[in-house]
Parts: structure tokens; C-alpha cells; sequence
């Protein structure tokens, strides 16, 4: 597999995608003017002030701003074994100047706990901000039927935080000079399913996770009708009732016991 080298040290808009020889397509129905994807490439990675890094990318998302320019970027790294994870973490971090603190560890727990769900929290890096782009890096184990493995996420996120994100209001187009490039999915077999990884995670779920500082989730399967599971108040009506029959339970021993 070619190795494409995407510079965002140039440039942060969608052009820098193409330049780097990748073809993205939109993301799934509904998306047309927000974002488009990329699934199963090898990359090398340079984001402004860092060293190149390279990562086998699962899937990666990239949000399309009104002017072309890139509001963030979403990598998810291939399924690999928990050491491989690690390594690649450490990889990353250091070309990006992030710290490290208690991933090792936190790796070490992963395999200690054995294969078991649902996951526990994930490792993140502590987020920087450089040139105000903000970056996190997240290792994400995932409970396969025989062995734990993992995948690495690298976010960054381009946009000026508070500021109103204005996207297109008709479907995204090449940029000048890639009209004649299509913008249709790969055929089925020669790439996954676009926006779905082993762990049932979708990207928005990742970004969410790292905006919110909190424990990703996967979303359940089935989740119960209301009707399957009593209401606030039926418990209620139910506490009462439990109080009323046992106060009446009380004063029937009083009364018998008085006589």
C-alpha cells in the first residue's frame, strides 16, 4: 500500500488532502455538505511545529468548512495488538510534543483485566494547543473474542473554539484543479464499510469523547421499550402502596396485641 504524505503544515484546507493523493467521498447519506472520508490507507501525518508521524488509518474524517477550509481532522488507526498500540502512541505523542503520563500503565491494566466488556476508560493525552490548533491523542483498547487489542485516534481541530462553524449549503466539490477526480466511494471489497470500525464506534462518537473529556461509550444494541421498564412515577405509586401495607400490617399486631 503508497504511503501518502498529507502536509498540514502548508495548508488546512481540503486541497491538502487531495495534494497528498487521496480521494475522499462523503461520509455516509445526509452529509453532502459537511464532510467527507477516507478508509484503509497508509499516511504520514505533519501537523505545524511537529514531526512527521506515520499511521495505518482505518478511518479518517475530515469536516468541511464554507470557505474549503478543514474545521478538524479525525484519524482512527487500524486494529493492532495492545503493544503495537502503545508504541504507536508514544510515536505520536513525541512527534507532536505531548505527554505521555500513565499510558503505560494504563496499557499494563488493559491486559492485566483480561477480555472482558465493557471497556474501561480509555487513555487520552493531556490536549495542547499550538498556533491554535488543538490536537488529542486517544489509545482505545478494544475486547476482541480471543485477545485485547487497540486502536490510536488523533484529532485535531483546526477551527477557533467558540466561534460558529459555518458549513456549505450545497454538496462539497473538488477543489480547483481535481475536478476530474471522483468522488464516489470505492467499490464494494476493495475498501470497509466507510465510517465503521470493529468496536461499533462511529466518529462522531469520537470527537464527542474528546470534546467532553469523557469516557467513549459503545451505544447499545437493543435498548428496552418504556413500557418494559416502570416509570419514575409507577415506582412511586408503588413505594406508597409498599408504606401502606405495611403501616396497615403495624396497626393490626398493635390492635391484637392490645386486646
Amino acid at each position: 500500500m503508497a504511503q501518502h504524505t498529507i502536509d498540514f503544515s502548508k495548508s488546512t484546507d481540503l486541497k491538502a488532502i487531495y495534494e497528498a493523493g487521496l480521494r475522499p467521498w462523503t461520509a455516509r447519506p445526509g452529509e453532502e455538505m459537511r464532510s467527507l472520508l477516507i478508509t484503509d490507507q497508509e499516511v504520514k501525518i505533519i501537523f505545524p511545529g511537529s514531526r512527521p508521524f506515520s499511521l495505518n488509518v482505518e478511518s479518517a474524517s475530515f469536516p468541511v468548512l464554507a470557505d474549503y477550509r478543514l474545521a478538524s481532522v479525525d484519524f482512527i488507526s487500524e486494529p493492532c495488538s495492545l503493544d503495537e498500540a502503545l508504541a504507536k502512541a508514544e510515536e505520536v505523542c513525541s512527534a507532536m510534543g505531548m505527554g505521555t503520563n500513565g499510558l503505560r500503565e494504563a496499557v499494563q491494566t488493559y491486559k492485566t483485566i483480561g477480555n472482558r466488556t465493557p471497556p474501561p476508560q480509555y487513555w487520552n493525552a493531556p490536549s495542547i494547543e499550538k498556533d491554535g490548533i488543538r490536537y488529542d491523542v486517544t489509545l482505545r483498547p478494544l475486547f476482541a473474542l480471543e485477545k485485547i487489542i487497540a486502536q490510536v485516534y488523533v484529532v485535531a481541530e483546526f477551527y477557533e473554539a467558540g466561534k460558529p462553524m459555518k458549513f456549505l449549503t450545497a454538496p462539497i466539490k473538488q477543489p480547483p484543479g481535481y475536478e476530474h477526480v471522483s468522488m464516489e466511494p470505492p467499490p464494494p471489497g476493495s475498501s470497509k464499510k466507510p465510517g465503521f470500525n470493529p468496536a461499533g464506534y462511529m466518529l462522531e462518537d469520537i470527537k464527542a469523547g474528546h470534546n467532553k473529556k469523557a469516557e467513549l461509550k459503545v451505544k447499545p444494541t437493543y435498548e428496552p421499550e418504556s413500557s418494559e421498564q416502570p416509570s419514575s412515577s409507577a415506582w412511586f405509586v408503588w413505594f406508597l402502596v409498599v408504606i401502606a401495607a405495611s403501616a396497615g400490617a403495624v396497626w393490626l399486631f398493635l390492635r391484637k396485641s392490645s386486646k
